[in-house]
């Protein structure tokens, strides 16, 4: 699904960036063209309205711009709680290298919000993939509990191959 401002009731970005092409050769992923689109901001904010339960979030990042170790770090959180970080791409992965941050969420008061805050330098998005855990289940029940999507994969808006 391509990116798309938050509106009520779906999903969207609250807090946006600019959106940039890189055209460097992703290493570390079998689909490197999902890594060349993404939204750099200090401030990256993602609202997602879904029904109590648990999600798998998946943040797809990779850092262009850094050529060293200490140049960029982001830190992640889902609802407010620090998840993950600060994180420091090019000393984890390398530069032009794919990374999958993984955690689970619960949405609160009916939203789960997942924000990357750029400690040093610009926080930067290639995707987010959000999975009901519910749908994993091998029996599952229909419930209203259920988000519509058994997957949701956002990218910035100019990746036109995901719509």
């Amino acid at each position: 699904m391509a990116d798309l401002a938050y509106t009520s009731g779906s999903y969207g970005y609250t807090q946006g960036g600019v959106v940039f092409n890189a055209s460097d050769t992703v290493i570390g992923t079998a689909d490197p063209a999902l890594y060349q689109t993404l939204r750099q901001g200090r401030v990256l904010e993602y609202r997602f309205d879904l029904p109590m339960g648990s999600y798998q979030v998946t943040l797809k990042l990779c850092d262009f711009l850094s050529t060293q170790a200490g140049q960029r770090s982001v830190v992640v959180k889902a609802n407010g709680s620090r998840v993950a970080g600060p994180l420091d791409l090019s000393a984890l992965v390398g530069q032009d290298a794919a990374y999958d941050l993984n955690f689970t969420a619960s949405p609160s008061q009916g939203s789960l919000v997942v924000r990357l805050e750029g400690v040093k330098g610009a926080a930067t998005l290639s995707a987010i993939q959000v999975v009901g855990l519910q749908s994993l289940s091998p029996n599952p029940t229909p419930t209203p509990n259920l988000h519509p999507f058994d997957f949701i994969l956002i990218q910035p808006a100019d990746a036109s191959f995901l719509q």
